[in-house]
Parts: structure tokens; C-alpha cells; sequence
């Protein structure tokens, strides 16, 4: 069997060649010219899937499920091929929250791998993004409510713990406040935050 490969620029078999017969098999020469006819078939060599993915990079933090960059599109290689991770100029990401508020700032790192050598499998290239919360501070305002479910008063945090970071859960009543109202029920006592 004589088979005779193809090959890429960069060395790998893209196919082969294999020979499979003359024809005719024999002839006798009666007084014209006779021609041999060498027939081969071609079999391209397997591909491998090249695809592209996005994780989060941050602790505790999924990616959004809109506003991400579009994945660079899936591509296949040859076997023995050595394929790169792309070049991305990806811009930051805002998330925002249901007003439309930036909270943070999605920021894109590297793929890995580099590079890989295809070696008979799929390869998967992963990018990874890490989040940023937003340097935001909101005023905090105390809401007093009576025994009777009636706000009797609210006042904005005057001590110098009056802001908190975007999310900051508040569940301890702040003090530091001036004229605070004697009729209120402290159970009952609320927070809000105020851009």
C-alpha cells in the first residue's frame, strides 16, 4: 500500500493519499497507444473542536447572564496542530442593579491555556473575569415607627458612620443621632438606604 500525506504550513497531516490500483490490469499493443491509469483516494485527517469559554474569577460571584462579550467563535484543528488563545481587547463590564445603578465592574484577565498542542481531544480555552464592586457609599436614614405602625420621625445618620458600601446589610441601630424621638417602638425601628 503507498499512501502519501498531505500537509499544513505548519507540519501537520491534513489528509492522505492512498493508492489504490492501475487500469487496466494488463493490455496487449495492437497498434495504437495504451495508457495505464493510476487511481488514489484522498481521506482528510480528523479535526478536534477549538471552543472558548468564560468563568468567574471572583469568590462567591457568577457572571451575568447579559452584557458579557460574545466568545470568540469555535473553530477546529488538525491533529499535532498547536493552537493559540486569542488576542481580546475586551472593556470592562458594568453591572448595574434594577435602577440602572452601576454596583461593579467586571474586568477581563487572561485565557488559559496559552497555547495547546492538539493530541487527539478537543481543547477548551477559558477566560477569566473577576469583579470589582463599585466604590459607592449611601446615606443611611433611620426610620422610627410608633407603637401604632405610624413613622414618627426619620433622621440621616449624623456620626461618622452616616454612609455604607452598596449591599452593606444594616441590622444594629445606629447611634449618633440627635433628638431621637422618646415614642417609638424599638422593635419596629427600620433601614432604608438613599442614594
Amino acid at each position: 500500500e503507498i499512501v502519501e500525506h498531505d500537509w499544513s504550513s505548519d507540519g501537520c497531516s491534513t489528509g492522505t493519499w492512498t493508492f489504490q490500483s492501475w487500469a487496466p490490469d494488463s493490455y496487449t499493443i495492437d497498434g495504437e497507444a495504451v495508457e495505464f491509469v493510476g487511481t488514489w483516494t484522498y481521506q482528510e485527517a480528523d479535526k478536534y473542536a477549538v471552543t472558548y469559554s468564560f468563568v468567574s474569577g471572583t469568590d462567591g460571584k457568577t457572571l451575568p447572564a447579559t452584557g458579557m462579550p460574545d466568545l470568540p467563535t469555535a473553530t477546529e484543528a488538525y491533529d499535532g496542530a498547536t493552537v493559540s488563545a486569542p488576542v481580546t481587547g475586551y472593556q470592562l463590564v458594568n453591572e448595574t442593579d434594577t435602577d440602572g445603578v452601576v454596583t461593579g465592574t467586571w474586568t477581563f484577565q487572561s485565557w488559559a491555556p496559552d497555547s495547546y498542542t492538539i493530541d487527539g481531544a478537543d481543547v477548551e480555552f477559558v477566560g477569566t473575569w473577576t469583579y470589582e464592586v463599585a466604590d459607592m457609599s449611601y446615606s443611611i436614614v433611620q426610620h422610627f415607627i410608633g407603637s401604632d405602625g405610624v413613622e414618627v420621625g426619620n433622621w440621616l445618620v449624623s456620626a461618622e458612620d452616616a454612609t455604607a458600601p452598596y449591599g452593606t446589610v444594616l441590622s444594629t441601630l445606629i447611634s449618633g443621632y440627635v433628638d431621637q424621638p422618646a415614642d417609638y417602638n424599638s422593635a419596629s425601628y427600620v433601614y432604608d438606604t438613599a442614594k
